[in-house]
């Protein structure tokens, strides 16, 4: 899978891929002293490999660290293939990779990659280092905890670049199946008001303040919706790729209103799970 490297400032860029769609996520690179710095890895050991050629064949810098912005396969998918780094993520995105990885269901999420989901071939590295508050990554970079599409996702930062992975995407439908919509769209909105300017998004192009504002009217309009799909308004995320995902964004949002936190039945209709 071809990405195109982006440079967003000197010594910070993105791994993106060509095609816009769910699992065609981006990679950030931090690089300082001949070391990189990710942030993330694909969701398949294949991406991450192809990736990670591109960035060596314009860079000369060994990976020192990946970090891994939640648990979900599409962020972590590749993670074995930088097995020689050290690991940092939340403690509930630890706690997720050291439980034996549900093939069947990444299958069924991501059919296009059902291949890359052996249990010979596929082994997700485990974190290695837990980030439960705001701590410096590089000299210029820093990692903290961030309520995205779960509760204790990390969000990585530069004094001008968000780097949110798996907490925001442009162009493509989020998957909040265990999301708090209210802490989602608060941490959002906080960071919307901060000075950084540039927000690296876990699936999309790169983008800006208005992107990040359309992305927080969704996660709104999937609050106002009150359960039922059917009432989503109409607004720019009616292009974006991987409409499926709004039943499930729906019912979750609807429940946590509720006080009900539990994965909804359109998530498990998606993994092809009868849940009666």
């Amino acid at each position: 899978m071809p990405f195109t490297l982006i440079e967003i400032e000197p010594h910070a860029f993105v791994l993106s891929p060509l095609e816009t769609s769910y699992g065609m996520s981006n990679i950030g690179v931090l690089v300082e002293d001949g070391a990189a710095t990710l942030i993330d890895t694909g969701a398949t050991p294949r991406h991450a490999f192809e990736a990670n050629k591109q960035l060596l064949e314009t860079h000369d810098v060994y990976i020192k660290r990946v970090i891994v912005t939640s648990s979900k396969v599409a962020f972590t998918g590749g993670s074995q293939v930088f097995w020689k780094a050290s690991f940092y993520g939340s403690q509930l995105t630890s706690e997720a990779l050291d439980i034996a990885p549900s093939l069947e269901a990444f299958k069924k999420l991501l059919p296009a990659f059902t291949d890359d989901y052996t249990a010979e071939d596929f082994a997700p590295r485990p974190v290695t280092h837990t980030i439960s508050e705001h701590v410096a990554v590089t000299r210029f970079a820093a990692a903290q905890p961030f309520a995205g599409d779960t509760s204790n996702n990390l969000l990585v930062t530069t004094d001008t670049i968000a780097f949110l992975g798996s907490s925001t995407s442009f162009g493509v439908t989020p998957l909040g199946f265990q999301a708090n919509f209210d802490q989602w769209v608060e941490s959002l909105q906080t960071l919307h008001a901060s000075d950084i300017e540039q927000f690296i998004p876990g699936h999309g192009t790169p983008g800006s303040k208005r992107d990040l504002e359309q992305f927080i009217a969704y996660l709104q309009a999937c609050q106002q919706a009150n359960g039922d799909v059917s009432q989503l308004a109409a607004g720019p995320w009616d292009t974006w790729a991987n409409k499926e995902f709004d039943a499930i964004n729906v019912e979750r949002a609807h429940a946590m209103s509720q006080g009900i936190d539990t994965i909804g039945d359109a998530m498990y209709t998606l993994l092809g799970i009868d849940q009666r």
